[in-house]
């Protein structure tokens, strides 16, 4: 949590000095509009000011399935394995990032996104000894007429696991937009990597989020958006993990490696955009799924 304090205290700074900066250019001589600016206003439409700075915060809990899982012991035993059982796990994710976007068409807005992500993993694993001993040894120890009969065969290994990883975390993305009149429609595709302390490799994460909604002017106060719409996530991260495993001869140590994805991709979204007149922006976002919660909030200064 000390590299998102961190990185609040810096990105609220930049933000400050932005906006400082957008005013004193507020008096500057004006440039000559674009093609898209004179055709936005021989239409009589508003385009919004080009380029946003802004600060993003991410926070979503979601169960979490267990994939290709593969085993190693010491003795050099390696392979696949289907024996063992997953449940109730869950991964809970914080994000918060440095973002900058930039409309490059009226219809299409690029962004890049930069900050820190603290994460909670929790695993709930078993595993059958007699599996166990199938794997390193023998499975006709196992049998019900085996003498001797190891007791490792009667006996069920249940680890319940909790990891906090941390790290950086990085975002690339595209938004598309249409509009006819106070209604719009939104297209989003965001590509996440996250390098994460205690993971094996990079977690991965692919968001596409279509949204439709209305706006309404509030006069003086600025124009607030009201959409609702879906947000797909696959995420994919890899981990292992070592244990001491009794066995007939002794004991040996297992290695678990494991691909985690995200176990029900769909949410459902609600959100709301308020842009006010004074070049800030403020967007709130709830999220909710089969086995999904989440929250997206952001506070972007733009500016021409």
């Amino acid at each position: 949590m000390k590299s998102v304090r961190n990185l609040v205290f810096s990105s609220v700074a930049c933000l400050a000095a932005l906006g400082t900066a957008a005013a004193q250019e507020s008096g500057a001589e004006a440039e000559e509009p674009s093609l898209w600016e004179r055709l936005a206003a021989e239409r009589n439409v508003t385009l919004p000011p080009r380029y946003g700075v802004g600060l993003v915060y991410v926070g979503y809990s979601h169960d979490i399935r267990i994939d290709e899982l593969r085993i190693a012991s010491d003795d050099g035993r390696r392979g696949g394995i289907d024996f063992v059982e997953s449940d109730d796990s869950e991964m809970t994710n914080r994000q918060l990032q440095l973002r900058a976007d930039a409309w490059l068409l009226p219809f299409l807005n690029v962004f890049a996104q930069v900050g820190a992500a603290d994460n909670t993993l929790s695993t709930n694993v078993s595993v059958d000894g007699e599996d166990i001993v199938a794997f390193v040894g023998d499975e006709s120890r196992c049998a019900p007429d085996a003498s001797p009969r190891p007791a490792l065969c009667d006996q069920t290994f249940t680890a319940v696991g909790k990891q906090e990883p941390g790290g950086e975390v990085y975002t690339l993305g595209a938004l598309l937009a249409l509009g006819r009149g106070p209604y719009f429609a939104l297209g989003g595709l965001a590509y996440t990597w996250a390098d994460l302390d205690t993971a094996d490799a990079p977690m991965e994460t692919l968001a596409l989020s279509p949204r439709v909604g209305r706006r309404f002017g509030l006069g003086n106060h600025g124009e607030l958006a009201v959409y609702v719409g879906a947000l797909h996530i696959d995420a994919h991260v890899e981990f292992s993990r070592s244990a001491t495993v009794p066995t007939p001869n002794g004991s040996t140590i297992v290695t678990l490696t494991a691909d985690i994805t995200n176990k029900d991709p769909w949410s459902y979204v609600l959100g709301t955009n308020w842009d006010m007149q004074n070049g800030w922006n403020l967007q709130a976002e709830l999220g909710h799924g089969a086995s999904r919660d989440g929250f997206i909030a952001s506070l972007t200064r733009r500016f021409p």
